[in-house]
């Protein structure tokens, strides 16, 4: 089984157990393993590492401290760590997508710090689900390309299984309303909340 994540934060460990105990047993119970991420969490690591070979977890970072913190902090682990972002500049929602009452003091810390180095960064995510077939994907990634990123997975990487974290919010709302009215295309597991709404999805009809 081969999976893809992405997360908005580095730094935060694991508090999403529902979500994260599924990519886990997937890690443990698999032979053939291979999983990309964007800004993994401590558990899914640490499964690749208990669970034996053949297993290989990738991480991009847009941010270079996140990325230089990242490097020296799980060095031990079977990772792979890359600079860079998810989709081009253009992509990202404009500030006229963005509605007022999601420009918080998130929306000041990160939007414009954000787009500056999506500017200078390359693009990862499509080149990486050409190279790479991937069984499951979890986004949960910044909050202003959730869906620019689902428009490169289900275009490219075309997953089995689809989780999305944050659900609810800026970054997930518009992809699991085209989920959830998709209802001869994508099944619900389950759903469920923690510190924020969680929910697995898997694909019942072919891609095209």
């Amino acid at each position: 089984m081969v999976c893809l994540c992405f997360f908005n934060r580095f730094e935060s460990l694991i508090s999403f157990q529902q979500v994260w105990w599924w990519f886990y047993v997937c890690i443990f119970t698999q032979i053939d393993f291979y999983i990309f991420i964007f800004l993994h969490r401590q558990c899914i690591a640490s499964g690749l590492r208990d669970s034996g070979s053949n297993k290989l977890l990738y991480t991009l970072e847009l941010y270079e401290p996140a990325w230089a913190y990242a490097r020296k902090k799980y060095s031990h682990m079977p990772i792979r760590f890359i600079l860079g972002g998810t989709v081009p500049r253009e992509e990202y929602l404009t500030d006229d997508e963005i509605p007022d009452n999601e420009k918080t003091d998130h929306y000041n810390l990160y939007y414009q710090r954000d787009l500056k180095l999506a500017e200078q960064s390359e693009p990862w995510l499509k080149p990486l689900c050409m190279l790479h077939k991937f069984d499951a994907v979890l986004i949960d990634g910044n909050e202003y390309t959730g869906w620019a990123e689902y428009n490169v997975v289900k275009s490219v990487c075309k997953p089995k299984y689809l989780a999305l974290h944050d659900v609810g919010t800026l970054k997930t709302h518009k992809i699991e309303a085209e989920i959830r009215h998709q209802t001869d295309i994508w099944r619900e597991i389950k759903c469920g909340a923690d510190a924020a709404k969680w929910c697995i999805f898997e694909r019942i009809a072919p891609y095209q």
